[in-house]
């Protein structure tokens, strides 16, 4: 992956903080639309939760995941991206849409 690449993926991941949402699927990875301002298409990113209490069953917008450890974000075919998740910030919180 190019630095070119790498940073088109960081600023994409900023610019879509706002409004994006992620639903936590039971204890499976979770799947997150991500919108990218392109409306003929709609990105999926798999999101892996690693660590987290399996009461926390939904949870938050990008922006919030972006604040804190522990979450692996892939774009499909795309080498790995870093998120960070902290279980604190999410418990309790409903998807908002």
């Amino acid at each position: 992956m190019t630095a070119y690449t790498m940073l088109g993926t960081w600023l994409h991941f900023r610019a879509a903080a706002f409004g994006s949402v992620v639903r936590r699927a039971g204890a499976h990875p979770v799947t997150m639309q991500v919108d990218d301002g392109h409306q003929d298409r709609e990105p999926t990113w798999t999101v892996s939760v690693v660590g987290t209490p399996t009461r926390v069953t939904e949870a938050a917008t990008l922006g919030e995941l972006w604040a804190a450890p522990r979450t692996r974000v892939w774009e499909l075919g795309v080498a790995p991206q870093w998120l960070t998740l902290g279980t604190d910030d999410i418990k309790g919180r409903r998807v908002r849409s």
